[in-house]
């Protein structure tokens, strides 16, 4: 007799619940995650009319992204290395800040606002200069990186 069992995989995703409509701003800051870190460059994208929009893109950088658990062992593993930190100013005039760090191309830490930690597959760290081309870019002291 044969015994076959199958087990269900359930893929979890997580998101920010921002919608475009809801931002007026966001704010990029490519830099080195951890203590002692050194200066950060910033990209600020705000549309220069009402009709503008800021780029889908930007929004759904962390829109249903599959996540797994982090260990204590990832988040000790991740200083020193690149991370981009993204603020969202909504019309509200709150802000939401998300962070994530890359570990390799398809391994990254991300720090949501709801101070959960998760690994996800999606991220890349050569995306900095697409939302430069789209924004005013220049150097902000560590200190001025938000953290999530």
């Amino acid at each position: 007799m044969v015994l076959l069992v199958v087990t269900a995989c359930s893929s979890a995703t997580k998101t920010t619940g921002i919608e475009r409509p809801d931002v007026v701003s966001i704010e990029l800051f490519e830099h080195t995650w951890g203590d002692g870190a050194s200066d950060a460059t910033r990209a600020t994208i705000i549309p220069d009319d009402p009709a503008s929009e800021i780029p889908d893109e930007l929004v759904d950088l962390f829109i249903d992204v599959p996540v797994s658990r982090a260990s204590q062992s990832d988040l000790e593993s991740i200083q020193g290395r690149e991370a981009l930190t993204v603020r969202y100013t909504l019309q509200t005039g709150e802000t939401v800040v998300v962070a994530r760090v890359v570990r390799s191309r398809q391994d990254v830490i991300v720090m949501w606002p709801d101070d959960s930690v998760t690994r996800t597959r999606w991220g890349s760290p050569d995306t900095f200069e697409f939302y430069s081309e789209v924004g005013v870019v220049d150097s902000v002291p560590a200190g001025a990186v938000p953290r999530p």
